[in-house]
């Protein structure tokens, strides 16, 4: 279980922060904080990940990012912040977060910013050597840009992305069309996709009858 810490000013958009993170299995929310002075004190229980809001009254969520990297506290932040400007989220990046979400933020979002840090925690504490390619998923966090692709509906996307996340198996356009409700064609449509931007592997599986199955699944 991923222990989060929540630093929020707001008590309505804590609370629902809160009910996100604990509707993804393996996180769990130990504390929010209003504020930095309220979140040195919760500190102190174990906590992995922060989920810290940049503005806050007294110290902001810069400040304590920078506090936390020298004073060497051992965990890690997604920053939350409703400003989008390039030199703070700049600033953030060198300070070493590993996600940025821009209020208001959708669960779908925040679900796989969650899912990707726990991956790369599997990843790292497993003991196995990695390989380029699977350095370069851990360190590239590939997002679905489908906002200039024509007939794409992020959505959709993201709700199939989470589907196949979920099951945590390889799948077929059959699958996807029955979990998510769409077309046997436009859940091909988008795996097909995915997998032409690498997000997505596929794999031929031939049974004893019947034609051959594509297979799809994340690419680790």
């Amino acid at each position: 279980m991923i222990n989060v810490l929540i630093v929020e000013d707001d008590p309505m958009v804590a609370s629902v922060n809160k009910r996100y993170v604990n509707m993804v299995e393996g996180f769990n929310v130990v504390g929010i904080a209003r504020n930095a002075d309220e979140a040195k004190e919760i500190l102190k229980k174990k906590a992995e990940l922060l989920l810290l809001d940049v503005y806050m009254p007294g110290k902001n969520g810069m400040e304590m990012l920078k506090d936390i990297r020298k004073n060497g506290y051992r965990m890690d932040v997604i920053m939350v912040t409703a400003d989008s400007n390039g030199g703070d989220i700049d600033e953030a990046l060198r300070y070493g977060v590993v996600d940025y979400l821009i209020k208001p933020f959708e669960f779908s979002r925040l679900k796989t910013a969650l899912l990707f840090y726990k991956k790369r925690l599997e990843i790292t504490k497993s003991g196995q050597t990695l390989t380029q390619d699977v350095l370069d998923s851990l360190i590239k966090n590939k997002e679905i840009h489908t906002e200039d692709k024509k007939g794409f509906d992020k959505r959709t996307m993201d709700k199939i992305l989470d589907t196949i996340r979920e099951l945590n198996r390889p799948v077929s356009a059959e699958d996807i069309a029955r979990v998510v409700s769409i077309s046997r064609v436009t859940a091909k449509k988008y795996l097909e996709y995915m997998e032409e931007q690498d997000i997505l592997e596929s794999e031929v599986r031939y049974g004893g009858t019947g034609r051959p199955a594509t297979m799809y699944f994340y690419t680790t």
